[in-house]
């Protein structure tokens, strides 16, 4: 009988086993991976390693109500600073194999030059929400501007408060 070799490395101080590289999957391969079973016999998801990209695996759900096949997604695993991150790409087929390996070599490369992606999208969707708040909308001029500006002219407060009703239920929605 022989033992494989086992290669160990340094990392902090520390002695580990290398991590296993997993073998690049074929798309029929992927198409057919699925959810899981547990002693019981209950389903629940899985994370299956695809190959191609160290760090990329499709997760697989399984089934809802009546369905036959569970939904997938795509993840990538990977180290940024001190935290080991799962980042969603999108799930599967919608995102073909190949976007999926393109986005997770993209991912690592970021990584590699100090930018943490998802700080970086966390950070790009605040820029869009201030941009769109700076933006003004029918219902924030008409509630700021419009209404106090017509309701001078009108003989009562019942007319005011018609008309923002009207707005409210009519115009804003």
């Amino acid at each position: 009988m022989s033992y494989a070799p086992i290669l160990y490395f340094m990392v902090g101080g520390m002695v580990g086993a290398m991590p296993k590289i997993a073998k690049e999957l074929s798309e029929v391969s992927i198409r057919r991976l699925k959810h899981t079973h547990n002693s019981s016999g209950e389903p629940y998801k899985a994370v299956h390693p695809v190959g191609g990209v160290s760090g990329l695996y499709l997760q697989c759900f399984p089934p809802v109500a009546s369905k036959k096949v569970g939904a997938k997604t795509w993840l990538f695993r990977a180290v940024i600073g001190n935290k080991r991150r799962w980042i969603g790409l999108g799930n599967y087929p919608n995102t073909p194999t190949k976007k999926a390996r393109e986005a997770a070599r993209a991912l690592k490369e970021d990584i590699k030059n100090g930018i943490d992606p998802v700080q970086a999208k966390a950070s790009a969707l605040a820029e869009l929400k201030a941009l769109q708040a700076k933006h003004i909308t029918f219902e924030r001029f008409a509630r700021e501007t419009f209404i106090p500006k017509e309701g001078k002219n009108y003989k009562g407060t019942d007319q005011v408060r018609r008309m923002n009703q009207l707005l409210r239920d009519y115009v804003f929605p």
